[in-house]
């Protein structure tokens, strides 16, 4: 067990958020993902809960250069934290609560290391199924905390939640890139909108990209599970007594309320 894992559980327990990061941070990123790792472990011990799959954070150069990152990153979505819509969260169970739209992919095969590594047509072979989602960043980290990449990483990647919409029909006559996807409120007025190629150019070059990087790491992508590739838009605030609806056209949509 290590001392900054101590402290983000203790945060959450507590619900107060963790102030004091630097006398505790790993020195790399590596490191860092080292203390993801054990932290979702001891989290998922706690809750009987196994790891459903993952999210990407980062995934746009602005959202980068807000969080102090050269590249995107990643976190762990343990199984008690997914959400079929029309999903009811508590707001008081969550400390950031933001709130994006994504499309989260569930893979059909492994994804291992690939001679020349994986493209976009690749990824797409290796995936079951595509759905709209809305995604929760959250961080038990304070607002007022200095920003560092290490940390983010070893708080889970700033994963809250996810609620899962339906599974697309038709996905893979989609241009899943060119697809809008927008944030609505209960009264149908847009809080954010954007497109699936803000994710490092779209949902299956985001998944192809992870797995390439899942795999350097020694830990491929396997069957199963759940990706949410990025967002397509800046993220929103959520506040309890309120309705979310994500609205990606044709490819259906999502529901979140926050009590």
């Amino acid at each position: 067990m290590t001392v900054l894992v101590d402290a983000l559980i203790a945060a959450r327990d507590a619900r107060a958020p963790l102030v004091e990061l630097h006398p505790h941070l790993p020195e790399t990123v590596e490191a860092a993902y080292r203390l993801q790792s054990e932290h979702a472990a001891r989290l998922a011990a706690r809750s009987d809960a196994r790891r459903a799959g993952w999210k990407l954070g980062a995934t746009s150069p602005e959202t980068q250069k807000l969080l102090g990152f050269d590249a995107p990153f990643w976190g762990p979505i343990l199984s008690d934290a997914v959400f079929e819509s029309p999903a009811r969260l508590r707001r008081e169970d969550l400390f950031v609560c933001a709130v994006e739209a994504e499309i989260t992919l569930r893979l059909a095969d492994d994804m291992p290391a690939r001679p020349g590594g994986w493209t976009p047509q690749a990824a797409e072979a290796a995936v079951a199924g595509a759905h709209v989602s809305l995604e929760i960043p959250d961080s038990r980290l304070a607002a007022a905390a200095p920003m560092d990449s290490r940390a983010v990483i070893a708080d889970l990647g700033s994963a809250g939640a996810l609620v899962l919409g339906p599974e697309i029909a038709d996905w893979r006559a989609m241009d899943l890139a060119a697809l809008k996807g927008r944030i609505l409120d209960g009264r149908g007025r847009v809080l954010a909108e954007g497109r699936g190629a803000a994710a490092l150019g779209g949902p299956l070059r985001a998944l192809a990209w992870f797995a390439d990087a899942r795999a350097a790491a020694g830990d491929p992508l396997r069957a199963g599970d759940l990706v949410a590739t990025g967002a397509f838009a800046a993220p929103i605030l959520g506040r309890a007594g309120t309705t979310l609806i994500g609205d990606f056209g044709r490819a259906g949509t999502v529901e979140l309320t926050l009590e």
